[in-house]
């Protein structure tokens, strides 16, 4: 709690971010998967993401809420995915 009548008086806080290089490289990536459009294309399984680079590689990236709908992966439909 910051007061001028409580603890130090004070009602400024200098705080310190901690690992400023990993929170300065921080990537968003938008992603569209395309469901194929044949006799029993989609899945209501779980679906992962892992991106490969130059530069590193991500962690493995759980695809569980589309930005564009709730029921993911069905036949002939793009999901979008902003992580």
């Amino acid at each position: 709690w910051l007061a001028e009548d409580e603890d130090d008086g004070q009602i400024v806080r200098e705080l310190t971010l901690q690992n400023v290089a990993q929170h300065l490289n921080k990537t968003t990536y938008n992603v569209r998967i395309k469901t194929g459009d044949v006799f029993q294309a989609g899945t209501n399984a779980d679906a992962y993401l892992k991106i490969f680079g130059d530069k590193g590689d991500t962690d493995k990236i759980h695809l569980k809420n589309s930005d564009n709908t709730s029921n993911k992966f069905e036949r002939a439909r793009v999901d979008h995915f902003t992580y």
